[in-house]
């Protein structure tokens, strides 16, 4: 989960790009985990003290009866009731500390939106215009994310809602990213396949725990008898009626599927990807006659397998990759210290042709940006 999170998520590969050199996004990432920890160990922490308070000095029946991500407010507003401004400015941080997040992944949305969907189509657009329209992107993200707070309400709390969206989201993503950098097998087909397949496995299973949870009927608490007292005027007589006791049945068929815990949901979407991925490889051929940049594929597989036979490696595509990538790397492009290759500012400029001085009039020459994180 937290390697989709922070190795294909949209808002974190900006922020990485963002950074002078490449250099600093990778420290900027090692910044955070000790951080991030910090942060679990104080949620911890206020957990125990909320325990121990609420022991001393029990909560209210409006208090119990609100849901879990509530109590926090209401601990703060019961510990700081006394100093004035304290509870208001511990709202507004909290708050503010949201805001910052959402607003940057309504940035990011609306750049992808208009980077891979509208200018491929509409090139003509002028600056202006284009801010305009990313901005009214933006807006209707919000009133569509406004419009998705009944579904997540329904979804249970909201730290649980936001870590199964991020799985069914964010897994198939890890799965594809995976599946072109350590197998070089893995062709187009293969990746379209498994992206679709990790998706609607994602959705299935979420969608399905959803719904599961919001029609399934909470029977009232079994009694182990009844009580009958008459009035206080007339002889008193208990009488006591034996009740079965029955025991929670386990999940069967498509439950057991649906009870999955939303902490595995992203890992389970990814493996989903990676195996139907290298099924549909094989099937459609693999990468056999096509060429690969060495740069996009990173060795594990060919070292895993270096003990095969030689025709099993040419097979699997792995021997020539791994000898290419430890090979001379003078025909490749330069990259500068950001990540970027060098001579490329402008990913508009990408096919320039160039005039072959050998070979006048031949076909221009591609180079393919690249971004290495």
């Amino acid at each position: 989960m937290m390697l989709s999170l922070y190795g294909v998520n949209q808002a974190q590969v900006q922020r990485y790009l963002s950074s002078r050199t490449e250099k600093a996004a990778v420290l900027s990432c090692y910044a955070v985990f000790p951080c991030q920890q910090l942060v679990l160990c104080m949620s911890c922490l206020i957990g125990l003290v909320m325990f121990a308070y609420y022991k001393e000095y029990p909560m209210s029946a409006q208090q119990s009866a609100a849901a879990p991500d509530q109590f926090v407010l209401y601990f703060v507003m019961d510990l700081l009731r006394g100093l004035p401004g304290l509870p208001g400015l511990f709202v507004a941080c909290l708050f503010s500390g949201s805001l910052s997040t959402i607003s940057s992944a309504f940035n990011s949305l609306a750049t992808v939106t208009m980077e891979d969907l509208v200018r491929p189509w509409f090139p003509q657009f002028s600056e202006a215009r284009a801010t305009r329209l990313s901005r009214i992107l933006a807006c209707s993200y919000g009133l569509l994310c406004l419009g998705m707070a009944y579904i997540s309400s329904r979804m249970g709390p909201v730290l649980q809602a936001a870590i199964s969206i991020f799985g069914m989201v964010g897994g198939p993503l890890l799965g594809l990213f995976c599946l072109g950098m350590f197998f070089p097998c893995a062709n187009p087909a293969g990746a379209v396949v498994g992206l679709l397949a990790g998706l609607i496995m994602a959705f299935w299973i979420g969608i399905g725990s959803i719904v599961t949870r919001m029609v399934s009927v909470v029977a009232p608490p079994l009694l182990n008898g009844s009580h009958f007292s008459p009035p206080s005027n007339l002889s008193t007589m208990a009488m006591t009626t034996p009740m079965p006791l029955t025991s929670l049945s386990r999940p069967t068929g498509l439950q057991r599927l649906y009870s999955l815990s939303y902490l595995w949901y992203s890992a389970h979407n990814s493996t989903t990807v990676i195996v139907v991925g290298l099924l549909v490889s094989f099937l459609t051929g693999g990468m056999r006659g096509r060429t690969l940049d060495p740069r996009t594929i990173y060795p594990v597989l060919p070292r895993l397998l270096a003990l095969l036979p030689v025709s099993w490696q040419k097979r699997l595509h792995c021997k020539s990759h791994s000898q290419d990538f430890f090979g001379d790397p003078t025909g490749l492009p330069e990259k500068m210290s950001n990540g970027m290759l060098k001579g490329i500012r402008d990913k508009e400029a990408v096919a320039e042709p160039e005039e072959d001085p050998i070979n006048p009039g031949s076909s221009p020459t591609f180079v393919v940006q690249e971004t290495s994180l």
